[in-house]
């Protein structure tokens, strides 16, 4: 059986594998070049069967080594970088190719943690309150002598 030849793709394909080698999924892939992810998933299927390969991460891998048989990491390559964001206020940072991860739910660090407490103080709450549902319960029972157990008529 013959080696996979990344060099028998299409250069879209390549385009796509490159993407995909920096984890971008396939709707990420479609919005980032301007086609549907179904085309991007017919890109992904067709480079699999040329490679031979089952997994897309595969397939990315051999263009990926192909490409730069040398390298480390998972660094953007054949593609080029995107004007990067601030986000939350921060400064740029001074690598022009870095990565700036936004912010899904645009949380600071000290809102996630007063939301943490918030949400611990509540769980607190809500366990005392069954707590103090079940005493009441309990007491009202045995003040009224309300008898519980299976009568011996009751069969």
């Amino acid at each position: 059986m013959s080696e996979p030849r990344p060099s028998r793709l299409s250069e879209r394909q390549k385009e796509v594998l490159r993407l995909v080698f920096q984890n971008y999924d396939a709707k990420q892939i479609a919005k980032k070049l301007g086609i549907s992810p179904h085309t991007v998933n017919d890109h992904m299927r067709a480079a699999r069967r040329t490679l031979g390969v089952a997994r897309t991460m595969d397939a990315a891998r051999l263009v990926a080594n192909d490409e730069h048989p040398n390298r480390i990491g998972t660094d953007a390559f054949g593609i080029a970088p995107e004007p990067q964001s601030v986000d939350d206020g921060g400064a740029m940072p001074p690598d022009e190719t870095a990565v700036v991860r936004k912010n899904r739910y645009r949380l600071g660090p000290l809102s996630r943690l007063l939301m943490i407490v918030a949400l611990a103080f509540g769980a607190a709450a809500a366990t005392g309150a069954l707590i103090e549902a079940s005493d009441v319960i309990t007491r009202l029972i045995l003040t009224r002598h309300i008898d519980l157990s299976d009568s011996p008529e009751r069969h």
